[in-house]
């Protein structure tokens, strides 16, 4: 499913300038009709929040320009760098691993060329994340904070706010 901006900011309850802001400074790409993906239309206005900002800082950016899935069973997940909770380990978070697990790609030409052709919108098991690679513990936590559920959330909030208790 795609939203456009108008429907994601009132979906998500998120000012609609400060998620077209995020299309304007060319963090998130929007399709020719003018729509994203609903998952990273949810990132979107996570990133946008006071708590995201509070978490955070500017040390964490969007997860990408764009958020793909595959229905493909036999998904060559080897040829792709990990994102989110998938780089962090979900299992150290009291979460049982499985699920969604998402990996960056540098753009779809990279997916077609691993043998990735069957790409869609409808959230499956494979998510890809089109952007250039990052692997810092930050932007794995930022992304699995963005598009992760309340249950990662959660562990994400509390392990950030024990290190920083830790840390002071």
């Amino acid at each position: 499913m795609r939203l456009t901006i108008e429907q994601a900011a009132s979906g998500y309850r998120v000012d609609a300038s400060l998620l077209q802001g995020i299309v304007d400074k060319g963090l998130v790409a929007l399709d020719a009709n003018g729509t994203v993906n609903h998952l990273l239309a949810q990132a979107m206005s996570r990133y946008v929040s006071d708590e995201f900002e509070a978490l955070f800082g500017a040390s964490a950016t969007l997860p990408g320009l764009d958020l793909v899935f595959t229905g493909m069973t036999n998904v060559p997940c080897a040829r792709f760098v990990q994102a989110g909770t998938g780089l962090l380990g979900i299992e150290r978070f009291g979460i049982v691993p499985g699920g969604r697990q998402f990996y960056q790609v540098s753009d779809f030409g990279a997916l077609y060329s691993a043998g990735v052709t069957e790409l869609s919108d409808q959230v499956s098991s494979h998510g890809f994340l089109i952007r250039e690679e990052d692997t810092s513990e930050m932007q794995a936590f930022a992304d699995a904070y963005m598009l992760g559920d309340t249950r990662v959330q959660t562990a994400i909030r509390t392990h950030l706010a024990s290190a920083s208790n830790t840390a002071a």
